[in-house]
């Protein structure tokens, strides 16, 4: 339909379904598959936030990027840990983001 035909909120989640069914193709997937694929995601992530840069759902995904990747793909859990921050402030019952706000803070070496 593009971008005029649909509301700004639908369009972002679209962008983050792809990103979603693309970082998963890239996990189960072979070598070729987590280039391809695993490259697609963060565009498509950026893409969202663009769109809705306030919306916590596209603040997770993000956040959901940065924290399991490896440094050398762009991993970054510090970056992770704003993220999902942000996502908490925006939406204080998103579950899901105090979850992985909670595994990024223990990643990080808080124990409390």
């Amino acid at each position: 339909m593009g971008r005029d035909k649909v509301n700004r909120a639908n369009y972002a989640r679209a962008y983050l379904m792809a990103s979603g069914g693309k970082g998963m193709i890239a996990r189960y997937g072979g070598p070729l598959s987590k280039v391809l694929n695993g490259t697609a995601v963060f565009p498509l992530l950026k893409k969202a936030e663009s769109l809705q840069p306030d919306c916590a759902e596209v603040l997770f995904g993000p956040g959901n990027f940065y924290f399991p990747a490896p440094v050398v793909t762009g991993g970054n859990k510090k970056k992770a840990l704003d993220y999902f921050e942000r996502a908490v402030r925006r939406d204080p019952l998103f579950a899901d983001a105090y979850a992985r706000l909670a595994q990024t803070y223990r990643a990080l070496g808080d124990k409390g």
